[in-house]
């Protein structure tokens, strides 16, 4: 699982790229129900989301904001909502326990592995944004 690191890192510094290009003033509403944004070329995040998908035992992969809002996802409305909500929670309070421990130190990457599932998050703090990308595998594979 520790392959997934290198591609998950690469996928949301693309994913960042693009959305700072790309992120129009105003949103709109797909089938999760949530605001998405909607981007420009998107062929390279496609690509990222389908070759972390095909990975054995991936069962998900969402790009969230800063406010906990799933900006890209390949789970359901449900799971989506779930997950995005409270891994980016967790994500800063995380990252609020490391600049506590050293103030000159940074999150960059999380893993969180329970007996069902393991949750890896790749945040990216910029100074206007931060994104998270999640990936959630089943361990056993």
């Amino acid at each position: 699982s520790s392959h997934y690191l290198n591609e998950l890192i690469c996928c949301i510094a693309s994913y960042t790229e693009h959305v700072q290009l790309a992120l129009p003033p105003r949103s709109k509403t797909v089938d999760l129900g949530v605001p998405v944004y909607e981007m420009g070329d998107t062929a390279a995040i496609d690509e990222t989301f389908k070759r972390l998908q095909s990975h054995k035992g991936v069962l998900g992969v969402i790009v969230a904001n800063a406010d906990g809002i799933a900006i890209r996802t390949t789970f359901d409305n449900e799971l989506t909502v779930q997950y995005a909500a409270l891994v980016t929670h967790f994500t800063v309070k995380s990252r609020s326990v490391v600049r506590k421990l050293d103030p000159e130190n940074e999150l960059k990457f999380l893993r969180i592995r329970s007996k069902k599932h393991e949750i890896m998050i790749a945040p990216e703090f910029e100074k206007n944004s931060e994104y998270y990308l999640i990936l959630v595998q089943d361990p056993t594979n």
